[in-house]
């Protein structure tokens, strides 16, 4: 009879550890839930969007709503089932966003405005790449420029072999950092 009191205690502090358990219903039921406060907050944003017509990039705002209805509806589905249902998965979220390096793509009508602004010869990528190649020859010809300017100074005891170090550290970290900005 002494252990029962310690077997009680134990029990009744997982007693409510089980209670805290929702069902798989009302787990989807919250999801539901929140699949509405997705969508009101997705129709928010598309108020603010319209608002705002000089922005570069655009969201797809339809096919987000047609996600959000595709997924309540396959739950309500499945809470709610007409009949015993078998699992087909015809209906599917799309899940194809686009993979660019920005992590945004242009819309039609930017491409075709891209298109016929540069005569459909240079694709946004190119100028990309070219930008950054241009930015790093002129990033490479200022540090030649300094490395000469800074032996010439060290040469002529003008400056020392510690500032002309110096020089060298900054422009290794010039290099990283535009490496950094060049992969990314």
């Amino acid at each position: 009879m002494r252990l029962l009191p310690p077997f009680i205690a134990l029990f009744a502090c997982f007693i409510p550890a089980m209670a805290c358990h929702a069902s798989e219903k009302d787990e989807l039921a919250l999801v539901m839930r929140q699949l509405d406060q997705v969508q009101a907050g997705l129709d928010r944003a598309r108020v603010v969007a319209n608002q705002n017509q000089d922005a570069r990039f655009y969201f797809d705002y339809q096919q987000a709503t047609r996600d959000i209805a595709t997924m309540k509806r396959g739950i309500s589905t499945y809470l709610e089932p007409s009949r015993a249902q078998p699992n087909t998965g015809s209906a599917s979220v799309t899940g194809q966003l686009p993979d660019t390096g920005a992590g945004v793509a242009m819309n039609g009508a930017q491409t075709s405005g891209w298109a016929a602004g540069t005569g459909g010869s240079v694709t946004p990528s190119q100028l990309n790449i070219l930008i950054l190649s241009a930015l790093a020859i002129v990033i490479l010809l200022f540090s030649a420029w300094a490395i000469v300017q800074g032996y010439r100074g060290w040469a002529s005891r003008s400056i020392t072999l510690r500032q002309f170090n110096e020089l060298v550290i900054r422009l290794v970290l010039l290099y990283l950092l535009t490496l950094f900005f060049f992969f990314n």
